[in-house]
């Protein structure tokens, strides 16, 4: 039975991000009413994506840099503030502080109930020269968070950051759905998948090249973006990638399932990486194989304890190269390790089990704030 309440959830972006389009589908079996309001800060947006059930409302204005792109964030805020107005909602979420903070001030008029998913939090997201106001950035999460009536983190670690969280709090991880999958069968044997924006420098693959270079049989297969002059000259044309280009989110599992290990480093140079919570964690877990993640990263602890993880030290060829060994001649443990997360996964940690999580949140909120109202 669906809750009686007009539900809002802003993001400042395409409604085409992954975990946004799986929680507006959450969302629109939950409640009467669902609104969307975002805007094209990349990419595009098209109607034909739009969820039945869910009202759309989308500001076109692309991103800019620099001066033109605060102005751009302003508008849009001041957009969002008119789409608030206009559909006078019961409750609202909103992802990250960036769009808690105009509640905090006054700015946009609070509803009854206010929830951050925290997808990308401020106050450690920063990578670039601003990282040097990255205690500022911590004060104004700290004090927006403060105000709201639920959150919502993507990992047990980055709940765990926070020194004080309000009652009503939970865990979504961003993991895609239990569904049957085809492995792709124009593949190699054995190889070491590569997927999603890769950036040179920050995602670790050039270490991985050196290592599959000193492995004999080994190789890689890349699906995504590349991003940097050595990802695009170097790395796509190195006669050990296959690369396909992008894909979807279904058919980069069906590559998963035909891989014989997954690759997610993150430089840890920044907060953000170092909490960093890769999809492919639990795209690892769904098909069965090991998973390549820096111990750096700490959710890398999770995937050793487990048994499919194999982490190793951001940038070593000496450890990946070992770990490769490994994964293309896997003892019975690793074997077992790996069909163990498999039901896990199913079990636990599927978006199937996030769904649920949405609703048992959502009741004990409501429950909550219909008494104290």
């Amino acid at each position: 039975m669906k809750h009686k309440a007009k539900l809002v959830y802003i993001h400042s972006d395409s409604p085409n991000n992954v975990r946004v389009s799986k929680c507006l589908q959450v969302f629109e079996k939950l409640f009467e009413e669902v609104h969307y309001i975002g805007c094209v800060r990349t990419g595009t947006w098209n109607e034909k994506d739009a969820i039945d059930g869910v009202h759309y409302h989308i500001d076109n204005r692309k991103a800019r840099r620099g001066i033109r792109g605060l102005i751009t964030s302003l508008r849009f805020t001041a957009y969002v503030k008119n789409q608030l107005r206009a559909i006078s909602p019961d409750i609202v979420i909103a992802t990250n502080e960036d769009y808690v903070l105009p509640f905090s001030v006054g700015y946009f008029k609070r509803p009854p109930v206010l929830v951050c998913d925290l997808i990308d939090s401020l106050a450690i997201r920063t990578v670039d020269a601003l990282r040097y106001l990255n205690p500022l950035w911590s004060m104004l999460s700290r004090w927006s968070l403060g105000s709201i009536d639920g959150l919502v983190e993507v990992t047990d670690e980055r709940l765990a950051r926070h020194k004080k969280v309000p009652k009503h709090h939970v865990v979504i991880f961003n993991s895609p759905p239990a569904v049957p999958l085809q492995a792709r069968p124009d593949l190699p044997d054995k190889f070491i998948y590569v997927c999603g924006s890769i950036l040179d420098d920050i995602s670790g693959v050039e270490a991985l090249l050196i290592a599959c270079e000193r492995t004999q049989g080994a190789s890689i297969v890349f699906a995504g973006r590349p991003i940097g002059p050595w990802m695009n000259n170097s790395f796509l044309h190195h006669p050990l990638v296959k690369n396909l280009g992008e894909t979807t989110p279904h058919g980069s599992m069906e590559i998963a399932a035909a891989a014989t290990a997954m690759f997610a480093h993150y430089k840890p140079f920044v907060e953000n990486h170092i909490y960093a919570a890769p999809n492919k964690l639990f795209d690892a877990m769904m098909v069965g194989i090991p998973l390549l993640i820096n111990s750096e990263c700490l959710v890398s602890d999770f995937a050793k304890k487990t048994g499919f993880g194999m982490p190793t030290k951001f940038g070593s060829v000496e450890e990946l190269q070992h770990a490769i060994e490994v994964v293309y001649a896997p003892d019975e443990s690793l074997i077992a390790a790996c069909h163990h997360a498999m039901v896990l996964f199913e079990t636990q940690y599927s978006w199937q089990r996030m769904e649920e999580r949405w609703a048992v949140f959502f009741d004990k909120l409501l429950l909550d704030c219909l008494k104290s109202g």
